[in-house]
């Protein structure tokens, strides 16, 4: 809708009003000269299933939070309102000292790849990234000495850069991207009362968040909460007698690890919790955005697999701004 309640036409020169796209639409169809892939068929099934407006796609959605969190990420201020929570700074350098600089830079000189690569797997961050130097890392530098071509790969890169840009590298700030999960627990235990695990477990009224490390937490499930999975978790929650283990995702971008992240979250509800917890999906940014001048003209969106799966989860998906109306409802009903 345009200013005092007009709407929008969205078009312009080589682009039809979709009105007029419709129309034109359907003259072809009648004189059957539709493409392939639009006549009636499995594939044109398919293709209709991915193309849907707004309101059409929210009707598909199978857990009532999800919905709401859609129409939130799709409000004005909804990035605004998520710099609140995801607060994040531009990290401060990191200098080396002066012995961890010595090491790196006689290992360079002396181009002896195994340990120029040792050295910089001791540091925080690698200063390249690449398949061959991340599988190497992942190993503890276990199998540098058995695998010379991925360690040479690697090394070439390093010394590519110089030594002066070596340096910078390895003394950059952390990237902000990589404070969103602390930023997130700071913000929940900040939102909710937080709860020593003594206090945690008695707590029989009301909401509290499960104060402790990242590890305190991950053990606390697997005593407590029946919890089988791998991956650890961004927060419990306890609302009067019930538990909800969350994992929290913020997607500033599509595709790649993005994407994978958003299918960590929504993997909660399948890694395995004791009967009467209640696994809790926190989700927000690009996979829940569409085309705002789109969805107000009531245009036919591309629903992607990601958006999909959302739509498809049967454990609850929320944004983390529904957080707090999520609990306040549930409070006093048993989490029902």
């Amino acid at each position: 809708m345009g200013r005092g309640g007009t709407q929008k036409i969205r078009g312009g020169p080589g682009r039809a009003h979709p009105l007029r796209r419709q129309h034109n639409a359907l003259g072809l169809r009648a004189e059957g000269r539709l493409p392939r892939e639009a006549q009636a068929g499995p594939k044109a099934c398919e293709a209709q299933k991915s193309r849907l407006t707004f309101r059409e796609f929210l009707a598909t959605v199978r857990n009532p939070w999800a919905p709401q969190s859609f129409q939130i990420a799709n409000r004005p201020g909804y990035v605004d309102r998520l710099l609140g929570i995801y607060k994040t700074e531009e990290g401060k350098e990191r200098p080396l000292d002066g012995e961890q600089w010595r090491e790196i830079s006689r290992a360079y000189d002396a181009r002896d790849d195994v340990a120029l690569l040792e050295a910089l797997f001791r540091l925080e961050t690698f200063p390249v990234k690449g398949i061959e130097a991340s599988l190497l890392r992942t190993s503890a530098g276990g199998h540098l000495l058995d695998n010379p071509k991925a360690v040479r790969k690697a090394a070439r890169r390093i010394y590519a850069l110089g030594k002066e840009e070596l340096r910078a590298r390895c003394e950059a700030p952390v990237a902000s991207s990589r404070q969103l999960g602390q930023a997130f627990r700071e913000w929940l235990r900040k939102t909710f009362e937080a709860k020593d695990e003594d206090e945690f477990l008695e707590h029989s009224r009301g909401v509290c968040v499960l104060a402790g490390s990242d590890q305190s937490l991950e053990r606390f499930a697997r005593e407590h909460l029946g919890y089988e999975g791998e991956k650890g978790l961004d927060g419990i929650i306890k609302i009067d007698a019930t538990y909800l283990p969350l994992e929290a995702k913020l997607m500033s971008a599509v595709g790649g690890s993005q994407d994978r992240q958003l299918e960590d979250a929504l993997g909660i509800h399948d890694r395995g919790f004791a009967p009467g917890v209640r696994p809790l999906a926190v989700v927000d940014g690009q996979h829940l955005m569409f085309d705002p001048d789109a969805v107000a003209a009531g245009e036919k969106l591309r629903i992607g697999r990601y958006r999909r799966m959302i739509a498809a989860s049967t454990g609850p998906v929320v944004s983390a701004l529904l957080l707090e109306e999520l609990t306040r409802r549930l409070a006093g009903r048993g989490a029902s």
